[in-house]
């Protein structure tokens, strides 16, 4: 996943203030895709359990700063702020909720899902939004 993040905006963007934008989220992205590779070496059940909510927890956090960041610098009024703006409390909210509550297993796989699942909805709908003209 996180390669996928990393290459997706080089071949896809002719932009280059856009892909410079988007530069950082796929750093992240795919940082947390090699420590996730990573967090498979652990000897343990309990470890993986400490690396996936360790990797949750930060990839909430950071990826939904960045996003919140995008959003003040698109403008909060106009349509690609308002949905990085959604996008960005979804991943603040996840973060918190691992940072802040101990979960179990299920419970976090659960929460997890449910965030992946929200996103994916959003991300959807805002795709396929009609854009206005200037």
């Amino acid at each position: 996943m996180g390669i996928a993040i990393a290459i997706t905006p080089l071949t896809t963007l002719k932009n280059k203030t856009a892909l410079l934008e988007l530069l950082p989220l796929s750093v992240v992205g795919l940082l947390v895709g090699a420590l996730s590779a990573m967090a498979i070496l652990v000897p343990s059940q309990l470890g993986h359990y400490a690396a996936f909510v360790s990797l949750v927890t930060a990839f909430g956090l950071i990826s939904g700063a960045f996003e919140l960041f995008q959003a003040g610098r698109s403008g909060f009024r106009s349509q690609a702020g308002k949905d990085l703006l959604i996008s960005a409390s979804f991943a603040l909210a996840l973060g918190a909720l691992f940072l802040i509550v101990e979960l179990d297993v299920i419970s976090a796989v659960g929460f997890f899902g449910a965030y992946l699942a929200l996103s994916g909805v959003h991300l959807g709908i805002a795709a396929f939004t009609p854009q206005t003209k200037k």
